[in-house]
């Protein structure tokens, strides 16, 4: 009988393998990164989840692109449920990346809002960045420069990165499914 495949290393292996090629410790790898040593052992551990933003600071300390922790996508077409799961780091949401991490002409995440969840807020501002989003299911808000375009299932809205924008999803019993386009990339 074959041995069967190793499981795939997880991002926290994958931090700590690649943090200790660099000769880094965890409090240096921390301290370089403005974070703190109690969360990067959680993520290494499997205990935590990285923000897009804090992946992005720890993968610049390491000098390595910034999706090169993720897990990969599988082989051929992808659905949502097999995508790496990422965060943002805000309102709740679940962001599921369905482009390679390496892939740099542009990021497609799937998102799933629960109902009620809010970002007041999202950021940083990244003008050199353009954004574009397609509701699925559900009702999506989406405050730009403070007016509300209320997107409903089938609606889409495409906007610059240089725009102060915030979104909510405002039924209280039903998810909002979307697809949300960025380039360049965040990863």
């Amino acid at each position: 009988m074959p041995a069967a495949d190793p499981p795939a290393a997880t991002l926290g292996e994958r931090l700590r393998q690649v943090r200790g090629e660099r000769g880094l410790s965890v409090t240096a790898l921390a301290a370089q990164a403005g974070l703190s040593k109690g969360f990067v052992s959680q993520l290494e551990r499997g205990l935590s989840h990285a923000s897009v933003a804090s992946l992005r600071r720890i993968c610049d300390v390491l000098d390595i692109p910034a999706g090169a922790l993720l897990d990969p996508l599988p082989a051929g077409p992808v659905a949502p449920d097999d995508a790496p799961e990422i965060s943002f780091g805000a309102g709740g949401a679940v962001d599921r990346l369905l482009t390679p991490p390496d892939f740099a002409a542009f990021q497609v995440l799937h998102a799933t809002v629960p109902p009620g969840a809010r970002n007041p807020g999202a950021g940083p501002l990244r003008p050199e960045q353009s954004h574009f989003v397609l509701v699925l299911r559900g009702t999506l808000v989406l405050v730009l420069e403070g007016v509300e375009h209320t997107l409903s299932a089938g609606r889409s809205l495409a906007f610059g990165g240089d725009r102060h924008y915030a979104w909510h999803n405002p039924s209280a019993d039903t998810p909002c499914e979307n697809v949300w386009v960025l380039s360049p990339p965040d990863l």
